[in-house]
């Protein structure tokens, strides 16, 4: 059988369909996010993943989230790299080899450098869970849970050589309430993050015009990796700072307060502020009444119910009983060093 074309049939758009450009990604990161991610970029017709590059973990090869990314990357046909340090030379003439259009972060918290981030036809789009520049730092939802404040978001931007600014592609606000925990936080956060970050690539590919975004100038917000001692509480704070602090942590990692007399540790899960106490002056860290509910605790300026606290043996959340006159342990130099010297005994 032989088939016959017209020259009209032949030009037009039905028999020959225009092919359309692949943009080359390579993404970086960590965690199911990326995972996430990762499957939504590839599926992406206009898209070409070059290759993935996990977080590794400090000065080891090993991956920082245990393979979650790449395991996933791996399943998806996607080559895999093991990259120590992405400012380097060799991996600078790599992604300039391949003609990569956009590098894409989503938690590989090296800092960008400028021969990397030119190396790129787009530069690197970076995923920040939270609203920059208000919201700046590897603990931006930590900080602005501590701050009280109702109205969270997340970010991708272009990056430059500073951490968490140069120029917004991106932006979504939530809403949340003052009893919202950090738990609850990155849960709003998380959904949907996938699409989120395509349509950032989508319009950075499509729209690539730096007058059409918006630069940060202007320093915001930063909040450092919260270190070592920020799950303690300080009784001599008032009840809000307190009641904040407690829900800025996550639920497998609880804050932390110790029994004056024993030292002994007890894991904060959950607190509430009550509506009818006044301001007064009295012993803070101390149980002043106690109920089916919990605890009650003076703080600087009123008190507050710990609700909650989870039992290390029992690997359960139990429901504090302790005596009215109970006190925890207060920040002063006094009783830092009595906790020193009796833990050198231990």
């Amino acid at each position: 059988m032989i088939l016959c074309y017209t020259w009209s049939t032949i030009f037009s758009n039905n028999f020959f369909m225009k092919k359309k450009k692949l943009f080359k990604i390579v993404l970086l990161g960590l965690g199911q996010n990326a995972s996430k991610t990762l499957k939504k970029i590839n599926y992406d017709r206009n898209l070409e993943i070059i290759f993935c590059i996990p977080r590794l973990a400090n000065k080891k090869k090993t991956w920082f989230d245990k393979g979650i990314l790449a395991s996933c990357a791996k399943k998806l046909g996607i080559k895999v790299l093991k990259i120590e340090n992405i400012n380097d030379q060799n991996f600078i003439n790599l992604i300039k080899k391949k003609e990569v259009d956009l590098i894409v972060n989503i938690g590989h918290a090296q800092l960008f450098k400028s021969n990397l981030i030119n190396s790129t036809n787009f530069g690197i789009l970076n995923y920040h869970p939270g609203l920059l520049p208000s919201a700046r730092g590897s603990g931006a939802v930590v900080g602005e849970l501590i701050n009280g404040q109702n109205v969270v978001g997340r970010t991708c931007h272009l990056v430059n050589e500073k951490f968490d600014l140069g120029t917004i592609i991106n932006q979504e606000k939530f809403n949340i309430s003052n009893n919202h925990t950090m738990t609850e936080v990155f849960g709003i956060l998380e959904k949907k993050v996938d699409t989120f970050i395509l349509k950032s690539i989508k319009k950075i590919l499509k729209n690539h015009k730096k007058k059409s975004f918006k630069t940060l100038k202007v320093f915001g917000r930063y909040y450092p990796k919260f270190e070592s001692g920020d799950e303690y509480v300080d009784w001599n704070q008032n009840s809000k700072n307190i009641f904040n602090k407690i829900r800025s942590r996550l639920k497998e990692r609880f804050a932390i307060t110790y029994l004056k007399k024993s030292f002994k540790k007890i894991l904060i899960a959950e607190v509430e502020i009550p509506k009818k106490i006044n301001k007064y002056k009295s012993v803070n860290g101390q149980v002043i009444d106690r109920s089916a509910k919990g605890v009650l605790i003076k703080t600087n300026d009123t008190a507050i119910w710990i609700k909650k606290i989870f039992d290390e043996k029992e690997s359960a959340l139990v429901v504090p009983n302790f005596k009215i006159g109970t006190c925890f342990q207060t920040l002063n130099i006094a009783d830092f060093i009595k906790l020193i010297m009796t833990s050198n005994k231990n």
